[in-house]
């Protein structure tokens, strides 16, 4: 197992504070920048020995946990300073520069670790800034070369826009495979954080129910909240996590929210308070990880570090709930015996002929009017389909979804039997969609594209307990088949119980 996530299992780890605000303290100029001032990421090359004495001066406060200087090392951030192509040498820099700190404080009682920090960069796929291959190209460029640099955790923080978390996380998982395959001893954990405003929702309006239902379908090791606020603004998402997530759980508040003053954020939560606030959350609700985000200083991170002596986090009493998620909300698919209503008005493959009009004239504003009207109604989700015989089936579904994905509170069942447009249409979900549906008739023909699809996009699917020879027409036959089903899906590849929904077909 990874030395953190061994460490994690047996006490609380606290990682460092800010990286921008304690560099403010050195009186850095332009010239210490190399001329592109406000790119914090280049003084791993361009001074180092500024940036190595900020990871010691947290190290020294006794924090386990130092995080890269990569936070906006991704090409998309780069590139607005001309040097996109430095990416992965500056992830590699910071990785190594951070190692190399951890380990001369490092020791056999006190183990110290690194997070390799990657931020939400400037973009926000879900409004279209940017498309999912080409964000998840860099992000995949960055988590490698963190990894490769040495670092115990990819830490992917202060996430604004769920549709960017997915896309980071897949990127991450696909690094951290590379890294295990050449290495089966090299075990790297992911850590993902959101960043809720002080309205209590992410940028984009997503709620922690969503927020979460979309981390966990994912299953990394740590979940928790960064940036934005204070401790006091998180208290409510912080205890929702406690109670409903299935992994360990991670704060990393501000010092208070940021106040303007002569055009400069300045923080006031003193590092008394923030350890007082971090202590209760690790002894009332069961935080796991802590540490600081924005205005945190090695003082801060000091108090925190002693505050949390001999505090055992409190035991977290939750179950694994299946859930499915618009980019807003969640919707739980069971609801204490009563169905969930699910419209099938925005079929083309029905008999009526309204929803197929509608898109082959790309009525798109119709359709979205379409949409919200089902939700006004009471459908809880919608299921979409957009094949027509001979027609552009992808063009027609992410038409539909780049109008509807981020304005309807609905979750969306993805349905089609075309491998091609399922991946097309779960890479413009924020939310966690369901795959309508799989089955055996043709054996694992299906399965074998559909379920690392659903795993590696974060959906859950519908199970129909159909095999290659039809369908079951017996309780017990229905139950092997279903069984079946279970077994390819979450011993094959990996996918989560609570993330299949079987349909009996009685």
């Amino acid at each position: 197992m990874n030395d953190f996530l061994s460490e994690l299992k047996r006490r609380v780890l606290v990682y460092d504070g800010a990286m921008g605000t304690t560099l403010q303290k050195h009186g850095l100029t332009a010239e210490d920048f190399w001329g592109k001032e406000g790119c914090n990421e280049l003084l791993v090359l361009s001074r180092p020995d500024v940036i190595r004495q900020v990871h010691a001066s947290f190290l020294e406060a006794g924090c386990d946990v130092i995080e890269t200087d990569s936070f906006g090392s991704a090409s998309i951030v780069l590139a607005e300073y001309g040097i996109a192509d430095r990416a992965r040498e500056l992830n590699l820099a910071a990785a190594r520069l951070a190692r190399e700190v951890a380990d001369s404080y490092s020791t056999p009682e006190k183990p110290r670790f690194v997070a390799g920090s990657m931020g939400p960069t400037t973009k926000l796929p879900s409004l279209g800034h940017i498309g999912y291959d080409a964000m998840y190209a860099a992000y995949r460029e960055q988590a490698e070369a963190l990894v490769e640099g040495g670092v115990d955790v990819l830490l992917i923080e202060t996430c604004q826009d769920l549709l960017q978390a997915k896309i980071a996380i897949a990127a991450s998982q696909d690094a951290m495979r590379l890294a295990r395959e050449a290495n089966p001893q090299r075990q790297v954990a992911l850590q993902v954080q959101i960043t809720l405003e002080a309205s209590g929702t992410m940028l984009l309006g997503s709620e922690i129910g969503a927020a979460l239902a979309v981390l966990e379908s994912f299953q990394p090791d740590v979940i928790g909240l960064n940036c934005a606020t204070g401790p006091a603004e998180m208290n409510d998402a912080v205890r929702y996590l406690c109670q409903n997530s299935t992994v360990p759980i991670s704060v990393q508040p501000n010092a208070g929210l940021p106040q303007n003053e002569g055009g400069h954020a300045v923080y006031k939560l003193t590092p008394a308070e923030l350890a007082a606030y971090l202590r209760r959350f690790v002894a009332d609700y069961g935080v796991q990880v802590v540490g600081g985000c924005c205005g945190t200083t090695p003082e801060h991170l000091h108090a925190v570090v002693a505050a949390l002596k001999g505090v055992t986090p409190a035991q977290r009493d939750y179950t694994a709930q299946s859930v499915a998620a618009s980019a807003f909300s969640a919707v739980p698919l069971e609801t204490n015996g009563q169905p969930v209503i699910i419209a099938e008005e925005m079929n083309t493959t029905t008999r009526l002929e309204h929803f197929r009009n509608m898109v082959r004239a790309g009525d798109y504003d119709g359709i979205l009017a379409l949409a919200k009207r089902l939700v006004t109604e009471g459908s809880q989700m919608l299921d979409l389909c957009c094949a027509i015989v001979g027609e552009d089936e992808v063009g027609y579904m992410n038409a539909v979804l780049e109008k509807i994905a981020t304005r309807v509170t609905a979750p969306i069942l993805v349905d089609s039997t075309e491998a091609n447009v399922i991946e097309e249409a779960l890479k413009r979900i924020p939310g966690k969609p369901i795959i309508n549906s799989i089955n055996l008739e043709d054996g694992e023909k299906r399965t074998s594209l559909v379920l690392p699809m659903a795993k590696r996009y974060g959906a859950a699917v519908i199970a129909l307990t159909i095999d290659e020879q039809g369908m079951a027409l017996t309780a017990d036959k229905k139950v092997a088949v279903a069984h079946r089903i279970h077994d390819l899906a979450v011993n094959k590849y990996g996918m989560r119980s609570e993330d299949l929904i079987f349909d009996a077909l009685t």
